[in-house]
């Protein structure tokens, strides 16, 4: 849990960075994706790579699932919190 706590905290300072269009929940779900695909690449691919995995498709299937869950609830919170700072759904600095 410290783990994903210290991610989330990193991610929300990197979120605000980042030039992505669109309106709030556009601009989070399409980072949370892009940030989600990284993570996936180098915890599940990268895993089964390096460590003998008795089901491979169970073991994808189940961290998948684990990450969409992560990614996606931190998608609802920037979505949340910076559609409050931008009520007109602009992008940041227009």
């Amino acid at each position: 849990m410290t783990s994903i706590a210290i991610q989330r905290f990193t991610l929300s300072v990197l979120y605000p960075l980042c030039s992505l269009s669109g309106s709030a929940w556009a601009r989070a779900i399409k980072f949370s994706a892009l940030i989600g695909c990284f993570f996936w690449t180098s915890h599940v691919l990268a895993f089964i790579a390096k460590q003998t995995v008795v089901n491979v498709f169970a073991f994808i299937a189940m961290e998948s699932f684990h990450l969409v869950l992560q990614f996606g609830v931190l998608a609802v919170i920037l979505a949340l919190v910076h559609a409050a700072d931008n009520p007109n759904n602009q992008p940041d600095g227009v």
